[in-house]
């Protein structure tokens, strides 16, 4: 859905967009399993990688330097302080022009199989090093280094983020402990 960001009767100031050759487009909402996932996913490389290697993010837009005009906004990226030193000023503009070295995509029910996909091989073409696909629901995660390369992860595997933050691994298990990952009407 693209949305015109000048006329507020047409836009909501809660929603989330991306930039799609040229026009912004809504993000559908993100399942309350799924965001959760995302903090923690975040916290954790934080946890391991802030004070040493660089920092995880939540939300925040990217300009991405593919040939295609995008803006996308992963649910969770790795910084590396080798992109964006540590203490450089962050920018006040809608989207940063720092790649990050790993995208994270937490599926929620409402997203569609091809978006996903997409956005994944849009990551890698613009040089994102790793990019993990997360299903919270089928207790699985697809870690992609290229378009054709993948490797699942169940829910007590290691998932490794060599090489791009050496050391650090996490499980789902640790993300969603036993009993969150049920449907829960309401």
């Amino acid at each position: 859905m693209a949305l015109d960001l000048l006329d507020p009767m047409t836009t909501d100031s809660d929603s989330l967009y991306e930039v799609i050759d040229g026009l912004p487009t809504e993000m559908t909402d993100m399942s309350v399993i799924s965001s959760v996932l995302a903090s923690r996913l975040a916290t954790l490389l934080n946890l391991f990688a802030r004070d040493t290697i660089g920092e995880g993010h939540t939300d925040v837009l990217f300009k991405l330097p593919t040939p295609a005009d995008r803006n996308r906004r992963p649910d969770v990226a790795f910084v590396p302080f080798t992109v964006w030193p540590r203490n450089r000023p962050l920018p006040n503009t809608n989207a940063w022009i720092a790649l990050p070295a790993l995208c994270v995509e937490v599926v929620s029910p409402t997203d569609l199989a091809e978006e996903v996909m997409t956005k994944v091989t849009e990551y890698l073409t613009a040089g994102v090093e790793l990019v993990w696909v997360i299903y919270p629901m089928l207790q699985v995660v697809i870690a992609f280094d290229s378009p054709t390369s993948a490797k699942v992860y169940g829910r007590t595997d290691p998932v490794p983020a060599d090489p791009v933050v050496p050391g650090f691994t996490f499980t789902l298990a640790e993300l969603i402990p036993s009993g969150e990952e049920e449907p829960v009407a309401g």
